[in-house]
This record gives C-alpha cells, sequence and structure tokens, in this order.
C-alpha cells in the first residue's frame, strides 16, 4: 500500500490490468470516480465505518461494467479525512475498500486501483481535494493522460480538483451534486441522460448527469484516445452563465 510518507496520499487495491508507468500496460485517458454519493450512499453527517454501513447507489456496479466493456482504466478517487480526525482508521477503510473493489470486478466490471487522502483539511496536505494531488499521483504512477480523463463526482472540490489537474468533470445528481449544482448556478439536474454544460466559473465541467451510470456513458461516448484531439471548452453546449461557486462539506 502507497502512502506511507507523511502528507501523501495512499494507493490500494491494484487489480492485475494495473501497473506501474514503466509497465507500459495504462496509457491515455482514465475515468476517475469520486466515492461517496458517487458510488456509494451517503452517510448524511457521519463516516461509512464499515462494510455494514456501505451500500452501493442504483447503477453503479453496472457503471464498472460499462467501463469494464470499453477497455477504459478506472480509479476510485476519494477524501477519507475521517482517518485523519481519529473517526475512522486506516484498517476499517482497507477492509470496506477491499470488499468494494471485489463486489465491482466479481461483477465483471473493472477497476483498477483506489487512492484515498486519509488527511484532515487542518494537515494542509496536496492530496486533499480540491487540491489535485491524487489525479497527479495516479497520473504519474500510472502514465495517465490527464487532458484525455474524466473525472466524475458530485462536489464542488472533485469539480476544482479536476479543473487544477488539467481533467473533465461530469457532476452527477446524487450525494451532494444537487445542492453543487445549485451553488454553480447550474438548473435542475433532470432527465435519464448526461447533459453538456458550459460553465465560466468552472470551465472543467463538462457535463452534468443524474447519476454514475448515466455518467460513464456519457465519458465513454466522449472518450478521448490518444491518437485524438482533446475537446476543447469551446466545443461544450453553453446552457448557462454562472456566479463564483461556493463550497459543499465534504468528507
Amino acid at each position: 500500500m502507497a502512502g506511507s510518507e507523511p502528507h501523501t496520499p495512499v494507493v490500494s487495491n491494484l487489480s492485475p490490468t494495473a501497473s506501474d508507468a514503466s509497465g507500459g500496460t495504462l496509457t491515455g485517458g482514465a475515468v476517475f470516480i469520486d466515492r461517496d454519493g458517487v458510488v456509494n450512499e451517503q452517510r448524511t453527517g457521519s463516516y461509512v465505518h464499515s462494510w455494514r454501513d456501505f451500500a452501493f447507489l442504483s447503477g453503479a456496479v453496472d457503471a464498472f461494467i460499462a467501463l469494464a466493456d470499453a477497455n477504459i482504466p478506472t480509479f476510485v478517487v476519494t477524501n477519507q479525512g475521517g482517518v485523519g480526525r481519529g473517526y475512522l482508521t486506516e484498517a476499517s477503510l482497507s477492509a470496506i475498500h477491499d470488499n468494494m473493489a471485489a463486489s465491482i470486478r466479481e461483477a465483471g466490471g473493472r477497476l483498477d486501483a483506489i487512492i484515498h487522502c486519509p488527511h484532515s483539511p487542518a494537515d494542509g496536505c496536496a492530496c486533499r481535494k480540491p487540491r489535485p494531488g491524487m489525479l497527479l499521483t495516479l497520473a504519474q504512477r500510472f502514465g495517465l493522460a490527464l487532458d484525455r480523463s474524466t473525472f466524475i463526482g458530485d462536489n464542488v472540490t472533485d469539480l476544482e480538483a479536476g479543473r487544477a489537474a488539467g481533467v473533465a468533470s461530469i457532476l452527477v445528481a446524487t450525494g451532494e451534486g444537487a445542492r453543487s449544482a445549485m451553488r454553480l448556478g447550474l438548473p435542475p439536474i433532470v432527465g435519464v441522460r448526461a447533459t453538456e454544460v458550459r460553465c465560466e466559473q468552472m470551465p472543467g465541467l463538462a457535463a452534468v448527469a443524474p447519476g454514475i451510470a448515466s455518467a460513464v456513458d456519457h465519458a465513454i461516448r466522449n472518450h478521448r484516445r490518444p491518437s485524438e484531439p482533446c475537446l476543447q471548452a469551446s466545443d461544450y453546449i453553453e446552457r448557462n452563465t454562472v456566479n463564483r461557486p461556493a463550497r459543499a462539506p465534504e468528507h
């Protein structure tokens, strides 16, 4: 398990498909996915303390299966400040992630690795979202092209981390997503498919989606292979002009 250095993120649950950049097995873009409120139900005012507390959101496992079918490198990227605050141990978090990864892979889904920041906000680390440290760590370790990648999240901090790393983001309505859309001045996220947007104060935001399944579908349909040009902000459909966003609380 990586992350033994002070204030560095922890990389765990590597799959056989993943290797360091020197191995050359992962190239091009990836899909990065936040955990709480995107993959699993968010516990309001609390943490997921054990596997018993963990519940996949509707469509989450199917989304990982779709990413496997599309052969796109896939990573879960999550703040877990409960560890730094003393509410959750690394051992308990490891057990949760072991079970989550096993459930996804046994169903035929793709999950190359999980990366988490265990630090509290007071630690001032470079990996806790909205800082881009976890995305930069994955890119360096696995040879990923961030400008050809997508980050799916429910919080403004996810979008800010993606923007700082040069990754296009998709905001989902689950978890903190509906409140995040309001803070960004976006209209309510409705429908069953992802909708492209342009947000002047969040230029990396490419689309909004009702949940992880539709977000992954959009990411797959717009996935940029190494030989393809990067989608520019001017290519997004402008639907709204927004004010400066405020941040929602995040674990």
